[in-house]
Parts: structure tokens; sequence; C-alpha cells
């Protein structure tokens, strides 16, 4: 019968399927149980289980997924609660026309706040446009806009946090990410 060994860490050393007392593992324990995966999984407490490293680095894939998921489409209050995507991409496009506005501003006149700004303004997640007729009316969809990413990066940060403090795979594995969205 094949039987998997163990070390006093509960790594998998191999596995021999010959009489017990010719197994090449010197003072490892037999386990007859196999295991999904001998080189990432432990012997811990009569099961197979996968060490914290790898579930945490699972879970924390998802809270950044979920993170994403919620920069993708924000409910705007300053454009009658449309919404408007904050993801990556999108941050980085409304802080550079927030600093064109910041900067027209600062010119006193000598640099127009561009047509296309005032005749359309900012496009929307639902193709509808949020008019921007003044460089002030850009900065203070920027300053939400950054204020919206925060709230929601303090989220995922908190929920990062927690399950960094998790020293059990299960409970990382079971550990809601949902929350506080």
């Amino acid at each position: 019968m094949q039987m998997f060994y163990v070390d006093e860490a509960g790594k998998c050393l191999g596995c021999f399927d010959g009489p017990e007392e010719h197994h090449p593992y010197g003072n490892a324990t037999p386990v007859a149980a196999a295991p999904v995966d001998a080189g990432a999984q432990l012997w811990q407490g009569g099961a197979w289980v996968w060490p914290i490293a790898p579930v945490r680095v699972a879970k924390i894939a998802a809270i950044k997924q979920r993170l994403a998921q919620a920069l993708r489409l924000v409910p705007c209050p300053l454009a009658g609660n449309r919404p408007i995507q904050l993801d990556m991409e999108s941050q980085g496009n409304i802080g550079d026309a927030t600093q064109q506005a910041s900067v027209v501003k600062a010119s006193a006149g000598l640099i127009a706040w561009p047509q296309r700004m005032i005749d359309k303004g900012w496009r929307m997640a639902d193709n509808t446009w949020y008019p921007l007729p003044t460089p002030d009316s850009m900065i203070s969809l920027g300053l939400w806009a950054a204020h919206a990413v925060e709230l929601r990066r303090d989220v995922a940060w908190s929920h990062i946090d927690a399950v960094r403090a998790l020293n059990e795979p299960a409970a990382v594995e079971a550990y809601d990410i949902e929350t506080g969205w």
C-alpha cells in the first residue's frame, strides 16, 4: 500500500509503495491519506492542510480584485449619482484633468479653460456628459474622485490587515471580504 511520509513539521517528504520497514525516509511518520498537492500541503492534526502563506496570498488577491470591482462604477453625487469610472486608468485621466484645471485657475486668465470641457465636460460611465464649465468644477470632481478612491482603498487595506493578522488557513479562507464596500 502506498504511504506518504512526513517530517515533524508535516511536510511531505515523498511516498513509498513497499514494505514500511524499507521506506527511505528515516524517522518520518507514515500517512495513508494522499494530499492534493504533496509539495505544498502540510499534514496537521490528522489531515492535509494548505499552509497559511498561499491561502493568505489568494485571499489578498481576491481583496485586490474586489477593490478593482468597487472602483469600476462609483455613484458620483456631483453628477446626480450617475456612475463614474475610478479604475486606475480613469484615476490618471481625472488627475491629469484636475491638474490642468489647477494650472488654468492659477494662470489668472492667461490660459483658457478648454472649450471642449465647457461644451461637453467629463464622460461618465453611462455615456452621458457631466458639465465642467469652469476649472473649479473639474477641481471639485477631481477632489471628490480622490476621496472616493481613498475610501475604497481604506476598506481594502482594512481587509488585508485583518487577513494578515489571522493565523489559521481555515480562518483566512473563511474571512468575508464583502463587508464595508
